[in-house]
């Protein structure tokens, strides 16, 4: 394969080693790099072929240095204008260091992955350069050199580096948590105890406990009196949201029978104080049920399953399918603040019902909104990546729409791989194709857009999808990421006999200058030589081994003698 020459030039001035990968090997494993440390069968080889004419006059002096504070503390940016080149189209590298000196040679240099290649003639260029003193006088020196290495003048730029920046100081936010001394954990007397807990907090069904608390074992029940979220004095969870907001909780249900039946859950809609304002139950709340896993002798929540239709609204504790050693359920809880909410704290209640239950038991919820409004396009993406489409069971249309809408509703990204390592592609996640090679051509795009296209529009995220109606945050709105099918082996495969990396078995792009049969030559008869140099060298490490250990057992050999040996 014939490399660009700069390469070989960055490998002579400014870099530290080549790489090469092997872009076949993703069919078994993934791709696999070679060095020079490996075997003579795939250590690679590099043949360099030198240009006739030296290029012996170096690059201009880069012009119009200036130097600027950084976006933060101790950061500068450098720009400058790209120097000429007498013998070719750019330079190739610039020198770059910084001292509180003006001494270019005791100063320091400026890590090379930071520094551009130069651009042609006349073009602004830029570099960012951090961790400087702050309010320390900086000296910048540039220099460029070509592609032999010829080095033009130093351009000097001094520059104070602006103090640090105050720091704001903001509002403690966290939440405060209710004294627990005295309370004790709300209980229905001889049927059942229940307590609230925040969304990240995971519950041993068996224990009780949270993972912090040993889970597996028997451990503090402090928490199940208060916590951020939930205060058994007042029988009050309170929680706080901005509008455009999903927040969560879950409320953990313990049977103190042998069984809980035909257990229900209802909550009201939440109203705030004397203007009336209401935030709907329904569609703003959603309850799940925690679905159990069992990991070794340890069962986990995993799943959460809609207590809504066509799911089973009512369940039991223990329950067969879902929480066979049960005795504590956790019932999960959304609540979306829509952006229309005002300001304000809202009251609600939850009602929980049971067989044994003689009256049913009422929770306080309580919901502080917030005047901030969150966007609905993300600025942090929390990308769920994974390979094909998770979603193809039952309904599929209906399946996917609902992975979809789950993800925008807790503002993460379902971005899943459309193909794998033998370079199949998942049929709907590509338009088909016509023709081959160059002409090659797109045919049909309408399987992708009847089961995508309605993510690009936001149409998917909408209160009028048909068949799932949408509410939460991203109504309308896009979904920030989707992996594309283009890769290495889409459209052309890179293993095609035709119009592949190797097309014609010939390694990759054939070298034009070199006949390939006397190159293989070459390099066998180096690869050969080198290996005899390395027997005889390990041969001789041996018998310098085998020397130094007869020396010590006989120890009449002299130290100048073992020194010379090592030495040989």
């Amino acid at each position: 394969m014939k490399l660009d020459p700069d390469l070989v030039y960055a490998l002579a001035l400014d870099q530290y080693g080549l790489a090469v990968t092997d872009p076949r090997g993703y069919n078994y494993d993934n791709p696999r790099v070679y060095t020079k440390d490996q075997n003579n069968t795939v250590a690679p080889r590099l043949l360099i072929q030198f240009a006739p004419e030296r290029d012996t006059q170096p690059p201009g002096e880069v012009e119009s240095l200036e130097v600027e504070p950084g976006p933060l503390d101790g950061e500068i940016i450098v720009s400058f204008t790209a120097p000429e080149d007498p013998q070719a189209e750019t330079a190739f590298g610039y020198r770059v260091r910084v001292s509180e000196s003006a001494d270019f040679e005791s100063a320091e240099d400026i890590a090379q992955w930071r520094i551009p290649r130069p651009a042609k003639p006349g073009a602004r260029q830029k570099i960012l350069i951090e961790e400087l003193t702050q309010g320390s006088a900086q000296h910048v020196f540039i220099r460029a050199y070509d592609r032999a290495g010829n080095e033009g003048s130093t351009k000097i730029a001094t520059f104070t580096v602006p103090a640090a920046r105050p720091v704001s100081t903001l509002p403690d936010g966290a939440f405060s948590i209710p004294d627990s001394s005295g309370a004790a954990i709300s209980t229905v007397e001889g049927i059942m105890r229940y307590w609230a807990c925040s969304e990240v907090t995971k519950v041993n069904p068996v224990t009780g406990n949270r993972i912090e608390d040993g889970y597996a074992r028997r451990g503090s029940d402090e928490y199940k009196k208060t916590n951020a979220v939930w205060d058994a004095g007042s029988n009050t969870i309170s929680l706080s949201a901005c509008r455009n907001e999903m927040v969560g909780f879950q409320l953990v249900l313990e049977r103190t029978v042998d069984t809980l039946t035909n257990v229900q859950i209802a909550v009201s809609d939440l109203k705030k104080g004397p203007d009336n304002a209401v935030i709907p139950s329904y569609p703003y709340v959603e309850a799940f049920l925690a679905h159990y896993v069992k990991a070794n002798t340890t069962w986990y929540p995993d799943a959460a399953i809609p207590l809504t239709p066509p799911f089973p609204t009512v369940f039991s504790i223990p329950d067969r399918d879902h929480n066979p050693s049960g005795v504590n359920q956790s019932i999960w809880f959304d609540i979306y603040t829509p952006k229309t909410a005002r300001t304000g704290l809202y009251f609600g209640k939850i009602k929980v019902n049971a067989n044994e239950l003689s009256a049913p038991v009422l929770i306080l919820l309580t919901l502080q909104v917030s005047p901030i409004e969150i966007p609905d396009e993300l600025s942090f993406i929390i990308d769920l990546n994974g390979y094909g489409n998770k979603w193809d069971y039952g309904n599929a249309d209906q399946t996917r729409l609902k992975w979809f809408q789950a993800c925008q509703k807790h503002r993460m990204s379902l971005n899943t791989l459309p193909y794998g390592w033998s370079a199949s592609v998942t049929s709907d996640r590509a338009p088909t194709l016509t023709g081959e090679g160059s002409g090659q051509r797109i045919d049909d795009w309408s399987t992708f857009d009847d089961h995508y296209g309605s993510l690009f529009d936001g149409s998917a995220f909408s209160p009028d999808t048909p068949g799932s109606p949408y509410t939460g945050p991203g109504m309308n709105t896009p979904v920030s990421t989707f992996y594309t099918t283009f890769f290495e082996s889409w459209p052309i495969h890179v293993l095609d006999a035709n119009y592949g990396f190797d097309a014609g078995g010939r390694g990759g792009r054939v070298l034009e200058s070199i006949d390939r049969l006397e190159f293989k030559r070459v390099l066998d008869r180096r690869a050969r030589r080198a290996y005899v140099v390395y027997r005889r060298v390990q041969a001789r490490r041996t018998q310098c081994r085998e020397g130094m250990v007869r020396a010590r057992r006989s120890e009449r050999m002299e130290p100048d003698v073992l020194s010379d040996l090592l030495e040989s």
